[in-house]
């Protein structure tokens, strides 16, 4: 009797150190620290500063793509312990924030796809009618627009991901959806009226006139 209750206190400490040894290597690896320290930053910030509440979003987003992307391409059993175990052992290399995209790095579809979804939620959700300030976005103006040309890129690239179709239906949405960053103005006022009837010099004059 007392040897088994010795060895199940021996089994329950092995597993409490086991868990708070996994739990000190993700504060260590560069993963979940980059992650934490994002998550941080993010809450620190005033929402004033939703140029720098933009940026920091984007980051955090494509560290939060790569767990998504892990997620996506790893099969078996115990999928998230791999998962966890994989973002664990990512080098600083593996998790540097992508500046330029490549059609040939899937984990970068997966980015500038949630980029686009979001942009998506912002225009179906913000309830501007016409003009729209840059600070109701998630992530700055210039990477969203970035996001949608590598999107329209990867459709159109000869690549047997996807049917024809598929790409006919994604091309399509991916137009309509984009379509939409013509009516952002460079701005974080809330002069802009939802209602349509512009204002901040009539929307920079209607976007240089839907830039000409």
């Amino acid at each position: 009797m007392n040897l088994i209750f010795v060895i199940v206190i021996v089994v329950v400490l092995l597993i409490i150190g086991f868990r708070i040894f996994v739990k000190r290597m993700m504060k260590e690896s560069p993963y979940y620290h980059t992650k934490r320290m994002l998550e941080k930053k993010l809450s620190s910030l005033d929402d004033t500063d939703w140029k720098g509440k933009q940026e920091v979003n984007l980051k955090l987003c494509w560290i939060n793509s790569l767990k998504s992307y892990h997620m996506s391409v790893t099969h078996g059993d115990n999928k998230e312990e791999t998962v966890r175990y994989t973002l664990n052992n990512l080098t600083e290399d593996d998790i540097e924030f992508p500046e330029e995209l490549d059609l040939e790095d899937f984990s970068h579809f997966d980015f500038t796809y949630k980029i686009g979804q979001d942009f998506k939620k912002v225009i179906d959700e913000c309830g501007y009618e016409l003009m729209k300030p840059y600070y109701i976005l998630p992530y700055p103006f210039d990477y969203i627009d970035k996001s949608f040309g590598f999107l329209i890129r990867f459709f159109k690239n000869d690549n047997e991901i996807f049917s024809s179709k598929e790409k006919e239906i994604y091309l399509d949405d991916l137009d309509r959806v984009s379509s939409n960053l013509t009516f952002f103005v460079d701005t974080g006022s809330d002069d802009i009226s939802k209602d349509g009837n512009t204002s901040i010099k009539d929307s920079r004059k209607y976007k240089s006139w839907m830039n000409e």
